[in-house]
């Protein structure tokens, strides 16, 4: 498996709050590899960011790995309160 440069990512991350141009950030979570913990990481790495926002994932026909599964409404609005205040605007999409 080839090696990611975490660097360049975080200085494209640096770049966009600075706010030279429009941007938003935005994760699709699912249970199996987000919780609490990898949420407020999230909320320390992305803090003083405009947008972010967080995105149920949504089982198909199409996956890659059937194994995932999505959050209830509930659970992700908490994901949310745990990062306003860090950043400006979290909302959520992908709930019906």
């Amino acid at each position: 498996m080839k090696k990611i440069d975490v660097m360049r990512i975080n200085e494209s991350v640096e770049f966009l709050k600075s706010g030279v141009v429009d941007y938003e950030f935005r994760t699709t979570l699912c249970k199996e590899l987000h919780g609490r913990e990898e949420i407020e990481a999230i909320g320390k790495w992305l803090s003083g960011a405009k947008r972010y926002f967080l995105q149920n994932y949504r089982e198909s026909d199409y996956v890659i790995d059937p194994r995932f599964s999505g959050y209830a409404r509930e659970q992700l609005e908490r994901f949310c309160e745990i990062l306003r205040g860090k950043i400006e605007t979290v909302e959520i999409r992908g709930v019906d």
